[in-house]
């Protein structure tokens, strides 16, 4: 079992990263060798449209301008992608500042064709730099959003390469496993 720190982040053994999570009774974990990994970070949302009184706390204004653009019947699930993206994301990079920070602290912008989406951050988080672009994984299958974000190392701490260790190299399958 992996225990959980006083913050409720899961501890995970000295040289790994990794993220923990679940939803009706589906529950994943992802962990890799520290390294040119810096962080992992996954989440489980339902493919429910987000509750519009969220959207203000939940979205930035950049985000609620592109969601106007979208078609109307696709806004609320993509807004709680966009929610999903921010949770993976936040789960990536928590171990860099120990601290909670607000939905505001970066701008998604889903790319649901290609299954990917980009976090670009509106603060400094540890050595990754205000309006840095990350990008992340999304995936739909049997009413669930899953996303994964695969956090680089910054060139400093990187100390080799690691194969798999990009983006391309280590896709995102999160259902196809069975919970037997």
């Amino acid at each position: 079992a992996i225990p959980m720190g006083a913050d409720r982040a899961p501890v995970w053994p000295g040289g790994v990263v990794g993220s923990i999570t679940h939803h009706e009774g589906r529950c994943l974990a992802v962990a890799a060798r520290r390294g040119a990994i810096a962080g992992l970070g996954i989440d489980l949302e339902p493919l429910d449209p987000l509750p519009a009184d969220l959207l203000p706390e939940i979205t930035t204004g950049a985000e609620r301008a592109w969601l106007s653009t979208q078609p109307e019947d696709l806004q609320g699930v993509l807004a709680r992608m966009i929610f999903s993206a921010k949770e993976a994301s936040y789960k990536a990079l928590y171990p860099q500042l120990h601290a909670v920070v607000g939905f505001d602290a970066m701008d998604i912008r889903p790319d649901l064709p290609a299954g990917r989406f980009t976090a670009t951050l509106n603060r400094r988080f540890g050595d990754y730099s205000t309006g840095l672009r990350l990008g992340g994984q999304v995936q739909v299958h049997d009413g669930v959003i899953c996303t994964l974000m695969v956090l680089a190392a910054p060139a400093s701490h990187a100390q080799r390469a690691v194969p798999g260790a990009g983006h391309d190299e280590l896709e995102m399958q999160c259902f196809h496993a069975s919970a037997g």
